[in-house]
């Protein structure tokens, strides 16, 4: 048994061998490097770099966005500009349409525009014998006159019968006629004889004197003024302002031939605002038969 014993006893342990250099860990350089790049950040060259590629994608978007900017301004500033000649325009057109004939005259080198607006007209009876300071009308006076009085039968209305010219109207006064009474409904007492007799027997009441000018870069209008002493555009007659951002405007009139074809009015606007400008031209007929 003692035997046995020894025989267990005397198992051969493991052997150890000893540890040679070559086993010895040592950091590897990429382990280094990553440690150190974390630890001190980029480089400057790095930086360099990424500072030229954003500037490049920089530059590029700005090229790219900076046309569509511009494009959407300038098309809303046109737009607006549009709007704003449109309205003036469309207030300029449906007064000279109502234009006492041949009352239209170009002012200030095509700048402005002066006129009679018309109230109303009819025919009248030719007057018989010397006495012509009169006109029998066919319609009542209630129907044609701006300003009557039924009860007194007196009026203060101003009345044109063939105007040819617009010189008739402006420096001739004796082409437009006062009047002051009418008799019988229907018979209106004029300040002076007639100048002249229309051949197609017609004569229209004035509504009021009308001027369109330019001043500065604004269109005005002015009415109601003395068209004997004025011509609407100095500072003692009170104006309107009717539209903005105008660099420049032309009018201008070419006169009609009697029974063959209107008058017409030309108005050619340069509109600006900034760098944007927009062109705008419009035609307005115009009835000439006196």
């Amino acid at each position: 048994m003692r035997k046995k014993l020894k025989e267990t006893s005397s198992t051969p342990r493991p052997h150890h061998s000893p540890i040679s250099p070559s086993h010895v860990l040592t950091p590897s350089p990429s382990h280094h490097l990553t440690t150190s790049r974390a630890t001190h950040g980029f480089t400057l060259i790095e930086l360099i770099i990424a500072i030229v590629l954003l500037g490049i994608v920089a530059g590029v978007g700005v090229n790219l966005i900076m046309p569509i900017f511009t494009g959407y301004v300038d098309t809303r500033t046109k737009e607006y500009l549009f709007n704003e000649v449109k309205y003036g325009v469309q207030r300029m057109d449906r007064e000279l349409r109502m234009a006492v004939p041949n009352s239209v005259k170009v002012i200030d080198s095509g700048d402005g525009i002066r006129f009679m607006k018309l109230y109303s007209g009819n025919y009248y009876e030719k007057p018989k014998g010397k006495t012509k300071n009169y006109l029998n009308i066919f319609d009542n006076c209630s129907n044609i006159l701006k300003i009557f009085n039924p009860a007194t039968n007196t009026t203060n209305d101003n009345l044109t019968v063939y105007v040819t010219k617009p010189d008739k109207i402006y420096n001739t006064p004796k082409y437009w006629y006062n009047a002051s009474k009418c008799y019988n409904k229907d018979n209106i007492t004029i300040s002076n004889d007639l100048k002249a007799q229309s051949p197609y027997s017609r004569f229209y009441v004035i509504d009021a004197p009308m001027t369109f000018f330019k001043e500065s870069t604004d269109i005005f209008l002015s009415r109601d003024y003395d068209w004997t002493t004025y011509d609407g555009t100095e500072n003692s007659v009170d104006h309107y302002k009717l539209m903005s951002y105008v660099n420049d405007i032309d009018f201008n009139y070419e006169p009609g031939i009697p029974q063959k074809r209107n008058g017409v009015v030309t108005i050619s606007i340069t509109m600006k605002k900034g760098t944007t400008t927009l062109n705008y031209k419009h035609q307005i007929h115009i009835r000439n038969v006196p």
